[in-house]
């Protein structure tokens, strides 16, 4: 087996100013700490003024890390110049905040992507919850769900830099969800994903996504319409419809069925709206009813019994 690099880029900017010092320490040596052994971690700070270059100093000279340094609009235009500097076959993403949660994800990652030929990899994530803890949970992401809003954390995907250049990189006019619109964009563009059953990373709330909803649903909203908007038109109503229900129109479906994605996710995403399909129409189809010593049994809102 050829191991190819994996490139992990992590943001920075003011990390001491933002209290974040402990926080990167953990993000480098948790990617130092990976049992596989072909990974280069580029540093992409944001010009910081607060000392975080002279902490970022001994991982520099120690070579676990590569720093550039440079002014910068915002995490995505950061991300994006990280990309540029990549020689990996393989990107992935790690805020400063953040941190790999064993020693061997990457590695685990690599095997599944190279094993099965797909684009890109995602895996369970633990959401992090410092300040309440009891409210830490390990996320599950459901690939279903993509179609209709995030449901991958971006600290748990793996993918192919050819990709992540083939799409366009990241869309630096938007502030909290061009991660969505990239993973959006992959599987409709027809790439391959593999689910990796190993928990990746570690990601702490509390960021900008947490503390601006609506700013976020506004984007998410944006990101419906522009990805669909070649297929069907939708206005900014029906968009944000189907990020609370999760379920895309009819018409919509028909649309996507006929366009890139693989036939395999065609299946899986096909059954799954059917699921939805049903679950959301079923209580006026079919509804057995007992409250109080009363039942009702109704088929297609016609009551058959009733006591």
């Amino acid at each position: 087996m050829d191991y190819p690099l994996v490139s992990v880029v992590t943001v920075t900017y003011n990390l001491i100013k933002a209290g974040r010092k402990d926080n990167i320490r953990q993000c480098i040596e948790s990617v130092n700490n990976q049992s596989y052994n072909y990974i280069e971690h580029l540093v992409i700070d944001g010009a910081s003024s607060d000392g975080t270059l002279e902490l970022l100093a001994p991982y520099v000279q120690s070579g676990a890390i590569k720093c550039y340094s440079s002014p910068d609009t915002g995490i995505y235009e950061a991300m994006n110049k990280g990309a540029a500097l990549a020689r990996g076959k393989y990107i992935a993403f790690l805020n400063s905040d953040d941190f790999y949660l064993n020693s061997y994800g990457i590695e685990s990652c690599v095997k599944a992507l190279e094993n099965s030929n797909a684009d890109l990899s995602y895996s369970p994530v633990l959401i992090l919850n410092e300040s309440l803890p009891a409210q830490s949970y390990l996320y599950h992401p459901k690939l279903s769900n993509i179609l209709c809003r995030m449901s991958i954390c971006h600290q748990s995907m793996v993918c192919r830099l050819d990709l992540l250049k083939k799409l366009g990189m990241f869309r630096t006019d938007l502030k909290i969800s061009a991660d969505f619109d990239f993973a959006l964009k992959s599987i409709l563009s027809g790439a391959r994903p593999v689910y990796v059953k190993t928990p990746l990373a570690a990601f702490r709330t509390g960021g900008i996504s947490n503390c601006n909803p609506q700013i976020c649903l506004n984007e998410n909203t944006e990101v419906i319409h522009d990805n669909y908007q070649s297929l069907i038109s939708l206005n900014q109503e029906q968009c944000i419809k189907i990020l609370s229900t999760r379920v895309l129109p009819f018409a919509l479906w028909i649309k996507l069925w006929s366009s890139k994605i693989n036939i395999p996710a065609k299946i899986f995403f096909c059954l799954y709206f059917l699921y939805m399909r049903i679950k959301s129409v079923r209580r006026r189809l079919i509804c057995l009813h007992s409250r109080k010593g009363q039942r009702r049994f109704s088929l297609f809102g016609i009551n058959l019994l009733k006591e």
